[in-house]
């Protein structure tokens, strides 16, 4: 009896005794991985211009080509010393570029008497060329005629800083010619570049500017000359500034008669039909010949402190 009394309280106690529910399994998160869309930018390169030649790998050309809106293009040091000649034609700039040279004294682009040297052109166009000689220019047979050294139209905008210009030639502006569109000279010289035609005379030596907005800043146009107006500046249309710089030098000669003329103009000639707002400060005016006192002519605003000699 006391075994079977035993087993009977022992089955009851097995019976009371607490059964552990195993815990619910969890499903496992999925992981979905997913890729951020991130603003898209585009990180401004600079390309190096390793050779002189007028084309091919390392040329300024190939580099123009291949660089995109925003790059600069600098020069290698071997370069110093050198002039690159352009044999195909000038140097097109359809986008915003900064092309920084060496140093006027150090490199120069020259375009062999035959062609413009850069063409600069577009609303979405801001460039800027620096530390260059623009040299040799010839546009004269180029369907433009504009622009020996630089021709800027369409709504661009160049600006021109710490350059030499010289000994270019064409119809319109034997230095630079502006259409339409804003040009920046800062801290240049514009020297011996002509403005003249073998079938007729030119205007403006120096700079030809027409509908536009210029600003001339710390600059000498010297010695340049147009063979009918404004042997420094023809204007016509659109603003002018040019605030602290030197204009002497510059002749204005008659086409026809071989001779000069006192009617046009020899440093500026702003035209008398649709003048530019032209404003002249702290500006010096020396050495015109043969006619002093018609270093400006046509309509100007004196913003004081110009010198006449």
């Amino acid at each position: 009896m006391w075994f079977s009394s035993w087993l009977r309280n022992q089955r009851r106690s097995d019976s009371t005794r607490c059964v552990s529910t195993p815990a619910p399994v969890r499903n496992r998160a999925t992981f979905r991985p997913q890729l951020e869309a991130l603003e898209d930018r585009l990180v401004p390169s600079t390309l190096t211009v390793t050779s002189a030649a007028d084309s091919g790998a390392g040329s300024l050309r190939a580099d123009i080509a291949a660089a995109q809106p925003g790059d600069t293009i600098a020069f290698a040091p071997s370069l110093a010393g050198q002039t690159i000649t352009l044999t195909t034609g000038n140097l097109v700039i359809n986008k915003s570029l900064t092309i920084q040279g060496p140093g006027a004294s150090q490199l120069a682009i020259s375009g062999g008497n035959k062609w413009g040297v850069f063409e600069v052109y577009g609303p979405t166009t801001n460039a800027t060329l620096s530390g260059l000689t623009i040299t040799h220019g010839n546009g004269r047979g180029n369907p433009e005629a504009a622009g020996g050294g630089i021709l800027n139209f369409d709504g661009s905008t160049l600006t021109v800083s710490g350059c030499i210009v010289s000994n270019n030639a064409d119809l319109s502006g034997g230095g630079i010619a502006n259409s339409l569109a804003t040009l920046n000279i800062v801290n240049s010289t514009l020297t011996g570049n002509v403005a003249n035609d073998s079938n007729g005379p030119g205007d403006g030596g120096a700079v030809y500017s027409i509908g536009g907005k210029v600003s001339m800043t710390n600059s000498t146009l010297s010695k340049n000359r147009a063979n009918e107006e404004g042997g420094g500046i023809y204007i016509r249309g659109g603003t002018m500034t040019i605030n602290g710089c030197t204009l002497s030098g510059n002749i204005e000669s008659n086409y026809a008669g071989g001779g000069y003329s006192p009617a046009w103009g020899n440093e500026i000639y702003n035209a008398n039909t649709s003048p530019a707002t032209l404003t002249v400060t702290d500006s010096v005016f020396a050495n015109n010949t043969p006619y002093r006192y018609f270093s400006i002519l046509g309509s100007w605003v004196n913003g004081g402190g110009n010198t006449f000699n």
